[in-house]
């Protein structure tokens, strides 16, 4: 009984942990939107750590080709800028 009991128990922390990497996502999604690719990079690094603990190879290198994606876009603004002056 403990046993099954234990199981649900680490069921339902998995699944709060893929919430929480799944909220931090869309707080990235929702700062790109805005333009704040930064804010997005921070946010794309945290549910990174989420998906690292829970060992979600897929979400991972999904996120690393999202946060290189964003750095080069940040690369090319900057330079577009400075570009302009």
């Amino acid at each position: 009984m403990y046993e099954a009991w234990s199981k649900a128990q680490a069921e339902v922390e998995r699944a709060r942990q893929e919430m929480t990497a799944a909220e931090l996502v869309a707080k990235a999604e929702a700062a790109i939107e805005e333009q704040d690719y930064e804010g997005a990079i921070v946010f794309y690094l945290m549910a990174m750590e989420k998906y690292e603990e829970l060992e979600d190879k897929a979400q991972i290198a999904a996120l690393k080709k999202k946060i290189e994606a964003l750095e080069e876009k940040q690369a090319q603004e900057q330079s577009s800028v400075s570009g302009n002056n």
